[in-house]
C-alpha cells in the first residue's frame, strides 16, 4: 500500500534521489549496497553500476598504502551495532501531530 501524506501519494524514491544530502543504503549482514542517490554518486565520483549489488567495503576499501588504516573495521563495528538496535530509537525532541497535539518521541 502506498504511503499517503495529505491525500497525495509520497514517492520516497524520488525524495531519496533528489536529496542534496548524500545517501547510501546498505543491507546487513554483509553490507551490500542497495541504493545510492545522485549526491552520493557525485561526491564519490562513482556510478550506480559500480556500486549497486556490491559489498560496501569492496567498493570503498581501506587505503592499501596506509598500514594503519582502520576505517573498514571502525565502520563495520558501527554498522553492526546499529543493525542490532531495538527500533524505534527514542528521539530527544517533541513533534506536533496534525491535530496539534504535542507528543514526545
Amino acid at each position: 500500500m502506498p504511503d499517503v501524506l495529505d491525500g497525495s501519494i509520497v514517492d520516497f524514491r524520488a525524495l531519496f534521489d533528489a536529496s542534496p544530502t548524500p545517501f547510501l543504503v546498505v543491507r546487513p549482514p554483509d553490507w551490500v549496497i542497495v541504493a545510492a542517490n545522485d549526491s552520493r554518486l557525485e561526491i564519490t565520483g562513482t556510478t550506480r553500476a559500480e556500486q549497486i549489488g556490491r559489498r560496501l567495503f569492496d567498493v570503498f576499501p581501506d587505503d592499501p598504502d596506509d598500514p594503519e588504516a582502520d576505517g573498514v573495521r571502525n565502520l563495520t563495528a558501527s554498522l553492526q551495532r546499529s543493525s542490532q538496535r531495538t527500533w524505534p530509537i527514542p528521539w530527544p525532541f517533541n513533534a506536533t501531530r496534525s491535530v496539534g497535539q504535542l507528543v514526545s518521541l
